[in-house]
């Protein structure tokens, strides 16, 4: 266990980092963009009741809030730039880059419950996990250590650092009676980083039975893999799949469309624009998908034993260069028909000598990557269930921060940006 001293040390060289970080958020040629999404974050958090901080403190939140999604928030194109400023920057210790290499993987969007002091920091658990950490809060931040009540909830950027983690940037402090609210909170921020409760090897466990329980239903229900739905079939057997077990509140599948329940429903009763079938097909890992007219192709071509013709090698290659059908779902098609697969696949990758028995998993590798490390399920804290998931009694009570604190961050300065670099280019 480190010392207080080495604690203190450890933290004030991490506040420094993470302060360094927001300046190059604001700097040439990304101040423009950090600017726009001031704007952003500012028209999203005007009308925010619970916020009782002076216009200037209220800037400040704003800033440092804005920033801070600047730095690890992806953009559409190019890097985030944590990883542009690690890999970039000259002027890095090897102490710096230790703490942005663990920043840009470990990082935690999430809400904490204080459990007990532990020093000058506090013992939490979070709710996105169930794990316990030690959490200081950024000493630039104004928040007093009396604030950190055993019972209260904190929200925000948990950082780590050595041994312990550090709550850096926009942070939020709720009240123990808020617990309803935190786990709704904490369910909708798992739903943008399913990846999160995973880091608990339990709840691995939990979800890897889950989804062979659902697999299982998912088999009686469907007769089988891929075969093939009309619209309003397909709802009402989803609707049983979803009904089956009261188990599985505390999980939310995870489906291709990325829709809402409600809403997938919905289209599914509208059918296919084509007038065709859908296939939904189940994988113990990657749990539930719903395929259209390329998985159909494929599925005939594979219990076929026409010739593979000119016109049916470019048919599979159009739809493996779309990646419309999953890695999963071509290996289970091929394994119910290997022989054919070979056939099938010796034609369209122009391999003579390929078979599906020898080649096939290496193939699949080559072209899908590394495997799916966790299972194809999102797990809801406390079995709460995000807005609008078609469970209109699991509706999100709205939470009443106790207060907001930030670390200062400078004003970016309108500069030129340099010819031949866009604000775009991170």
């Amino acid at each position: 266990m480190e010392s207080e001293e080495t604690t203190e040390t450890a933290l004030g060289h991490a506040s420094e980092l993470y302060a360094r970080l927001l300046e190059y958020a604001t700097s040439p040629p990304f101040g423009e963009r950090t600017a726009a999404n001031v704007r952003r974050v500012t028209a999203m958090t005007e009308h925010h009741d619970g916020c009782t901080l002076c216009a200037h403190h209220q800037v400040g939140r704003v800033l440092a809030l804005a920033a801070a999604q600047i730095v690890f928030d992806v953009p559409p194109l190019g890097m985030r730039l944590i990883d542009r400023y690690a890999d970039w920057s000259a002027e890095l210790t090897d102490q710096d880059r230790g703490l942005l290499g663990a920043w840009r993987t470990d990082d935690i969007h999430g809400v904490f419950e204080i459990t007990r002091r532990a020093g000058s920091g506090v013992r939490v658990r979070c709710l996105g996990n169930d794990l316990e950490y030690t959490l200081h809060v950024d000493p630039k931040a104004a928040m007093p250590r009396a604030d950190l009540r055993t019972g209260r909830f904190l929200a925000g950027h948990a950082l780590p650092v050595g041994e312990f983690w550090m709550l850096a940037g926009s942070v939020e402090l709720y009240a123990p009676g808020e617990r309803k609210a935190m786990l709704g909170l904490m369910a909708e921020l798992v739903r943008d980083a399913p990846a999160l409760p995973f880091r608990n090897p339990v709840i691995v466990e939990q979800a890897r039975a889950a989804l062979a329980a659902q697999h299982q239903e998912f088999l009686r229900l469907f007769r089988g893999q891929g075969v093939a739905r009309v619209g309003s079939a397909l709802v009402e057997d989803l609707d049983q799949l979803w009904a089956s077990s009261g188990t599985w509140d505390s999980w939310w599948p995870s489906l291709p469309l990325e829709r809402d329940l409600c809403d997938l429903r919905e289209a599914l009763d509208q059918g296919r624009p084509d007038g065709g079938t859908w296939h939904p097909v189940h994988d113990l890992v990657h749990g539930l998908r719903i395929l259209g007219t390329s998985y159909g192709m494929l599925a005939d071509l594979h219990g076929s034993t026409s010739p593979i013709s000119p016109v049916t090698v470019r048919q599979v290659s159009e739809v493996l260069d779309t990646g419309h059908v999953p890695g999963f779902a071509l290996r289970d098609l091929a394994e119910r028909h290997p022989v054919r697969a070979g056939e099938i696949y010796r034609a369209v990758l122009g391999r003579p000598g390929f078979t599906w028995a020898q080649e096939g998993a290496a193939w699949l590798r080559d072209r899908a990557g590394d495997a799916t490390t966790h299972p194809g399920l999102v797990w809801m804290p406390g079995g709460a269930m995000p807005a609008g998931s078609g469970k209109p009694d699991r509706a999100i009570a709205v939470p009443h921060p106790l207060g907001v604190t930030f670390p200062p961050v400078p004003v970016p300065v309108p500069v030129p940006v340099p010819s031949g670099v866009t604000s775009d280019e991170y």
